[in-house]
């Protein structure tokens, strides 16, 4: 942990610093999610009285400034079952255009937030606001929904951008999808207050306003500030940026958001932009810089266990990154739960595939352990075969059996660039179809890149077409 930046977070005590009377009488600590955390007098967020009840005015949230532009956020509690209709009473009243929404409904087994909109297509009632979810665009990392809302004769578009991939006690394995996710709200020119909220409106909450506010004024300045946006939210609500580890990714992402080159391209200007890469070796320079940004993501501060390195062809490459594929244990076996393997996101799912070596004379069991575990259906496999891989495939004559676990081959198909083996796995009594597809035949285990493109070109198309929402697992050697 960097030393500067642990003092810097510690000159700004967490925990309650101002008044918070209101939102701790009687009358509203039921509309508190957790005992400890209201919302502070100072900045709170009012609403319009309801008749016949004088306390209808809290609600746990409170304004925070951003750069140079007083209360652009308010930064809430995620909604409970008896606050929704007072969240959207809010939304409607602060005239808020976005929402930030950084927790999912439920995790590690209990309720986070309540859900507040209705199913793709469907509408539901909040008091007098009619909510119709009119649009719901699917990413690996966030959920984008465009929220008609309405009342009596008014209407106006609300968007909710939903980060789902955010661990509960932690940070998003990369800065980077974070920053991706930051382009949709930094970018925007609110006139509104933009609406963050997690489960308590605190950590995750403050994390992304800090990092919004700075970005603001990285672009209008070109100077950054981070210790006088975040003393001056610590004293706006209670516990921003709650721990010092969403401190230091707060700087992370900066780094990742300022410093790390843009890649995205215009189909329409690919081949131009192809050319000047190229021509200039940029599209070194941005390897290189990649690299060097990306490593720290991968160091490993322990060294790794024996039992670990014996299964791994190649020792100083493991990761104890939360991407990490952990193994189930099976009949007997509680502690074997390794295997040199990792989830790698795709573009719409998280988790979409699983990176790892081609078996080892050792690890052939768990790697069937590990497609029956994670009902994977495809297996690419991208090189020739070598004579360390271990035997993984059944043959017509050999069925492979391992305690619970029987591969047996069904057929095996060949095309130019790809080649076929259909499996049939039994699993404790379950059978299962595995299609296992040594592509881009002609890539040698020594060699950079395959041979030619045609071979990378048909492998796609078939993925392509036999894709889905299922896991696939990707091996070389």
């Amino acid at each position: 942990m960097n030393n500067f930046l642990q003092d810097q977070f510690k000159k700004f005590p967490r925990g309650q610093t101002q008044p918070w009377e209101v939102g701790t009488k009687p009358e509203n600590t039921k509309k508190n999610r957790y005992n400890d955390l209201a919302a502070y007098d100072s900045s709170r967020v009012k609403l319009d009285l309801l008749p016949g009840d004088e306390n209808s005015d809290y609600i746990n949230a409170n304004y925070v400034d951003g750069y140079e532009r007083p209360k652009a956020y308010i930064a809430s509690q995620g909604p409970m079952a008896s606050t929704v209709d007072d969240f959207w009473r809010m939304v409607w009243q602060e005239k808020v255009s976005l929402i930030v929404m950084l927790t999912n409904l439920t995790e590690d087994g209990k309720v986070k937030c309540e859900k507040y909109w209705p199913d793709a297509d469907q509408e539901s009632k909040f008091g007098r606001l009619t909510v119709r979810n009119m649009r719901e665009k699917i990413n690996a990392d966030y959920v984008s929904r465009d929220l008609l809302v309405i009342r009596e004769k008014t209407k106006k578009i609300v968007q909710q951008l939903h980060y789902t991939n955010w661990p509960n006690h932690g940070e998003p394995l990369y800065p980077q999808s974070i920053a991706i996710f930051m382009e949709k709200i930094t970018h925007r020119n609110e006139l509104a207050p933009i609406l963050v909220h997690c489960s308590a409106g605190v950590g995750r909450t403050g994390t992304v306003i800090l990092i919004d506010a700075c970005l603001k004024m990285v672009r209008s300045r070109g100077q950054l500030d981070v210790v006088s946006f975040f003393s001056q939210m610590r004293k706006q609500r209670a516990s921003l940026v709650d721990a010092l580890e969403q401190f230091e990714f707060v700087h992370l992402v900066l780094l990742e958001s300022i410093l790390n080159p843009k890649f995205e391209i215009n189909c329409d200007n690919f081949s131009a932009e192809y050319k000047h890469l190229t021509s200039n070796k940029k599209i070194n320079e941005n390897f290189d810089l990649l690299t060097e940004i990306c490593n720290k993501d991968f160091q490993r501060a322990d060294k790794p266990a024996e039992i670990e390195a014996i299964k791994c062809r190649y020792p100083d490459y493991i990761s104890t990154s939360s991407a990490i594929v952990s193994l189930f244990p099976y009949g007997d076996v509680t502690t074997m739960n390794f295997i040199n393997a990792v989830f790698v996101d795709g573009y719409k799912r998280a988790k979409q595939f699983i990176v790892t070596q081609v078996p080892m004379k050792n690890t052939v069991w768990d790697f069937w352990r590990m497609i029956d575990q994670f009902n994977v259906k495809q297996i690419i496999v991208l090189n020739e075969s070598h004579n360390s891989y271990g035997v993984f495939l059944p043959t017509k004559k050999r069925k492979l059996d391992f305690d619970e676990i029987e591969v047996v081959l069904d057929d095996i198909d060949e095309e130019k660039y790809v080649k076929s083996h259909e499996i049939t796995l039994n699993a404790r009594g379950v059978c299962k179809k595995v299609s296992v597809k040594f592509a881009l035949l002609g890539w040698k285990s020594d060699a950079d890149a395959p041979p030619n493109l045609e071979s990378v070109i048909e492998l796609w198309e078939d993925l392509k077409i036999s894709g889905g929402n299922d896991i696939v697992t990707i091996a070389c050697q």
